[in-house]
C-alpha cells in the first residue's frame, strides 16, 4: 500500500493543495525513520510505514464505511479532518523510534530509567 491509495488522500489532494502538499511533505520527511523502527523491536508487530498505511485505511473503514455510501460519507468531512487522520495513523508509532547513538549509550548505560534502574538492570 501506497500513500496515494488512500481515499483520504486523494479526497484531500481535490479539496486543498496546501494541505495535500503538506501531507506529502510530512510523510516523505518520516518515511525512512517510521521503517526503522521495527529493528528495534524483534518482538512486535512490524511497525513499519506500510503498518501507519494500512492503520489509515482501518480508520477510513471505520469513518467512511465499506458500503455504496463510502463516497458521500467522505465528502462530509473538512480537508483538514482528512489531513489529521491521515498524520495521526501515520505517525503514531514515531515515539518508538530510537536514534542508533541513544541505543548505542541505553546498552552502554549511560542513560538511565531513573537514578538507579540501568539497561542491565532491567535485562
Amino acid at each position: 500500500m501506497e500513500l496515494k491509495d488512500l481515499k483520504s488522500y486523494q479526497a484531500l489532494k481535490e479539496m486543498d493543495t496546501l494541505l495535500y502538499t503538506q501531507v506529502s511533505t510530512v510523510y516523505d520527511m518520516v518515511k525512512e525513520t517510521i521503517n526503522g523502527i521495527s529493528g528495534h523491536y524483534n518482538n512486535f508487530t512490524m511497525h513499519d510505514m506500510n503498518h501507519g498505511l494500512r492503520v489509515a485505511s482501518y480508520m477510513e473503514q471505520l469513518a467512511f464505511g465499506i458500503d455504496d455510501k463510502q463516497e458521500e460519507r467522505l465528502k462530509q468531512f473538512t480537508a483538514l479532518e482528512l489531513a489529521l487522520l491521515i498524520l495521526s495513523a501515520i505517525l503514531h508509532d514515531i515515539g518508538m523510534f530510537i536514534r542508533p547513538e541513544d541505543e548505542r549509550e541505553i546498552k552502554e548505560n549511560k542513560i538511565k530509567y531513573s537514578d538507579t534502574l540501568t539497561y542491565d538492570g532491567v535485562f
